[in-house]
């Protein structure tokens, strides 16, 4: 753990570092011995082929100011960006579907991070990719980690963030932009009624475009999640790189003024394996990797299109 002297370091180190960049490298070196948890990615990237849904308008960046500044004698850049709010890995707020329930600038901060609990339901999507979250998938992960913690965030793991960014994939269609052929997993409103009536939870979440799965019209689990004040997550990124339990997820979106929903960039922290055995997380996989390798595909999905 960090004492008062390795919290100065690293703030001196901030500073200086604002003025040098060779010692960006101290600052690493600090930072990964003294930080006794990883920070993963759970964002994907905005960009030219941000995910949207098709009545939204597209992605738009425009840069505004990019050169040499001969006065000032430095470099600039300034840019300009605009976007859907329930764009890529977002949140909605629960003023999205229901009158009267908070905006996004009214959702408070301690509503925003909780313990990560994590739906592992890769194999049965490999088989559907239609499939809902049941209730049984929820009574399952208690039975391997215990009761579900007060204040938790519950995502569904199904895989399916490795098809960002490609549209077709992640909605499940060749024609995705006919919104009536998408097919991908999500929730169904068993499991939400389930977990809102019998636990305490902060935040319910898909690594897919949505909480609600296709085809049923009413958007059942938005409505549900919205009238108890619930915040959803959509678009989760990186989810194998985390363990079932023993995370903790930071949901910090944009604080939009009368926002329906906000882009966020969603992480969470994991204890470090230590050599005593401390920390152990039960069950936790072998090859967690703070490293965002989506980022890396992302990319080169860009640099294709």
């Amino acid at each position: 753990m960090m004492d008062g002297d390795d919290l100065q370091k690293i703030q001196h180190t901030l500073y200086y570092l604002s003025f040098n960049d060779s010692l960006e490298k101290d600052l690493t070196d600090i930072l990964q011995h003294h930080l006794d948890f990883d920070i993963v990615d759970l964002s994907h990237t905005i960009g030219p082929t941000t995910i949207r849904l098709p009545f939204y308008p597209p992605y738009n960046f425009t840069v505004i100011k990019k050169y040499f500044d001969e006065n000032l004698n430095i470099w600039i850049e300034e840019n300009w960006f605009g976007m859907a709010e329930h764009t890529n890995t977002h949140v909605d707020a629960p003023a999205h579907m229901f009158r009267g329930r908070p905006f996004m600038n009214e959702v408070p901060l301690e509503k925003m991070v909780g313990p990560g609990v994590i739906i592992d339901v890769t194999e049965k999507v490999a088989v559907n990719f239609g499939y809902g979250v049941m209730v049984d998938d929820l009574l399952n992960w208690e039975a391997q980690f215990g009761k579900i913690p007060d204040c938790a965030v519950v995502i569904m793991n199904s895989g399916w963030y490795k098809k960002y960014p490609d549209p077709e994939l992640v909605f499940g269609s060749e024609n995705w932009t006919n919104m009536q052929t998408h097919r991908f997993p999500s929730w169904t409103i068993d499991a939400v009624e389930w977990l809102l009536s019998n636990r305490h939870v902060l935040a319910v979440g898909v690594d897919s475009p949505s909480v609600d799965l296709r085809g049923l019209g009413a958007l059942p689990v938005h409505k549900r999640l919205f009238r108890d004040s619930i915040i959803a997550l959509e678009g989760v990124a990186n989810l194998d790189a985390i363990p079932p339990c023993k995370s903790t997820i930071f949901i910090p979106p944009l604080k939009l003024y009368k926002g329906s929903g906000a882009p966020a960039r969603i992480f969470a922290t994991v204890l470090k394996m230590k050599h005593d055995g401390h920390n152990q997380v039960k069950n936790a996989p072998s090859d967690v990797n703070p490293k965002f390798h989506n980022t890396r595909i992302e990319a080169e999905f860009y640099e294709h299109k």
